[in-house]
């Protein structure tokens, strides 16, 4: 499978980008309701706690009122009461924890909560909100044999997950670093087999679904339940495949543009295939599964600069770190575009490159992908790119 070009959907990417850093009161819902110290006579006509609406109708959006407010009152089936302080800023290192890990793993739609086995998610999802919110009540459960981590469900507007990673995390290295992290610890598969020739198998992947509904003009003719590869919705329906094709999953998207803007990694990124679900809960009725590879140096950079969490996938790391590097074989087709013009490339200015980054004959290579139809000759010094 070709891979997506990531760097046509930058642009783009960044313009859908949310830009809040920060949660004002009157970001929140008119529901909620909030408790203030030495509240103003205008809303204490009758008891202690006051919608954010009233608030809102009697006051606006004040600064004064805001810095007033110490804690949020919530009844579900009892009353509780966490503290906060507004305004909440976001551009901090626990909101960034909590976004890639609820993004991954968690439920925020209606609820804000994590269904997972690993410990670690859940220290991160507790620590964090206690960060935020003193004396917020963590609920833990056990559902089909997996531990359950349930806040207040008014966090999900106080702790904003949106589809489009925050602009602050797409600019700032460390928080993508963060970011990146939490995400392949969640949703990577890391690979490290040791093969009969004595050689290693490693490569990293990361898979999204994400629906596809309003792509579809027509409903698709596929059984329920039933996994339909990209390849035959090429063949099947090409209108469907090239609107997939040009509308990417947005997460993994922006996973795969934090990787090669601060860490100089590149990734294989296409639809792997398509499902049609039995509801159109959480994705849809049609939803397309995209799967990220990593291989070669982008492992080594990744083991680097951003690494893992738990101990399983540190141990992985340090072996897949290990592996002496072999180049990679189409390194050299990649020279050969990069010092073309117009399609044209000079194997003098070819083999000049080839030998700084330590290939003993170039000209090797010349003779490969020119059997392989993948470059043709001109004349004695140049070749044209097919």
């Amino acid at each position: 499978m070709v891979s997506i070009d990531i760097s046509k959907f930058i642009d783009g990417y960044i313009d859908n980008s949310p830009n809040q850093t920060i949660i004002h009161y009157w970001d929140l819902p008119n529901g909620i309701r909030v408790k203030l110290t030495n509240p103003p006579k205008e809303l204490t006509v009758r008891g202690e706690t006051f919608t954010i609406g009233k608030i809102k109708r009697v006051f606006g959006n004040s600064a004064e009122i805001e810095d007033k407010i110490i804690s949020i009152v919530n009844w579900r089936n009892h009353k509780h009461e966490f503290s906060v302080k507004f305004p909440i800023h976001l551009t901090n290192e626990k909101y960034v924890l909590l976004y890639s890990l609820m993004l991954s793993e968690g439920s925020s739609h209606d609820e804000f909560r994590i269904h997972v086995p690993e410990e670690e998610f859940h220290a991160i999802f507790q620590d964090n909100l206690n960060s935020f919110f003193e004396h917020i009540s963590i609920n833990q459960s056990i559902a089909k044999n997996i531990k359950v981590s349930k806040a207040p469900e008014c966090i999900r507007h106080l702790i904003p997950i949106p589809r489009y990673i925050p602009r602050f995390i797409l600019e700032e290295k460390e928080f993508a670093r963060i970011y990146l992290r939490v995400a392949f610890e969640a949703e990577g598969h890391f690979r490290y087999k040791h093969l009969k020739n004595e050689a290693v198998n490693r490569r990293i992947k990361l898979s999204r679904n994400t629906g596809i509904d309003s792509l579809i003009a027509q409903p698709l003719s596929y059984n329920i339940g039933e996994r339909i590869p990209f390849s035959q919705i090429e063949k099947d329906n090409t209108n469907l495949a090239k609107s997939i094709l040009n509308n990417p999953c947005p997460i993994i998207l922006g996973e795969a543009i934090l990787l090669k803007k601060h860490f100089d990694i590149d990734v294989s990124l296409f639809p792997e295939y398509i499902r049609i679900n039995k509801t159109s809960f959480r994705r849809g009725k049609t939803s397309v599964k995209w799967t990220m590879y990593l291989h070669s140096i982008n492992i080594d950079r990744f083991v680097n600069d951003i690494g893992a969490i738990t101990e399983r996938k540190k141990q992985l790391c340090e072996l897949m770190g290990k592996v002496t590097l072999r180049r990679p074989n189409y390194n050299a087709l990649k020279i050969m575009k990069q010092s073309a013009k117009n399609g044209i490339f000079s194997s003098r200015e070819y083999s000049s490159e080839m030998l700084k980054v330590g290939y003993k004959f170039p000209e090797v290579f010349l003779s490969k992908y020119k059997k392989k139809n993948l470059i043709r000759k001109v004349d004695s010094q140049h070749y044209l790119l097919l």
